[in-house]
């Protein structure tokens, strides 16, 4: 390597994700509208709920997801009050992962700054520790 020669590096945040990433979320999304979940399974799938008897924050968003997937809302908030918020910005994903390879000029303009991206963060866990902190309180009333 010359003196000449500079070895350029990318900042991570700056690359597209990848294309099979979109394409995994979406094949989530069509599974979830052709087929049903079943209603019980014969074993709990969940490591948190086998360890301590209680239902994780995830718990029930395989079948909310399946209820969404069918336009059945109330079911897939009974199922898991996140499932109808995690169905739409799943498709928001697709949509955008879409627009962004077909125009790759969007992702630039649609960034987050580092700041809304921690904002965006917390309203995220906020939504996540009190949609759990609900599934949890019939167990300790």
């Amino acid at each position: 390597m010359s003196t000449g020669d500079a070895i350029t590096c990318e900042r991570p945040s700056s690359r597209p994700a990848p294309p099979w990433a979109a394409l995994a979320v979406l094949a989530v999304l069509v599974v979830c509208s052709v087929t049903e979940a079943q209603a019980r399974l014969p074993f709990s799938p969940c490591v948190f709920r086998n360890a301590t008897g209680l239902p994780c924050a995830g718990c029930g968003m395989t079948r909310g997801l399946t209820a969404m997937g069918h336009g059945r809302l109330l079911e897939a908030w009974r199922m898991n009050s996140l499932a109808p918020v995690a169905y739409v910005f799943a498709w928001g994903y697709v949509v955008f992962a879409v627009l962004a390879w077909r125009f790759p000029g969007v992702r630039a303009h649609l960034r987050p700054r580092p700041r809304l991206s921690w904002a965006l963060f917390a309203v995220v866990l906020a939504a996540v520790l009190i949609s759990w902190a609900t599934t949890l309180a019939p167990f300790f009333s």
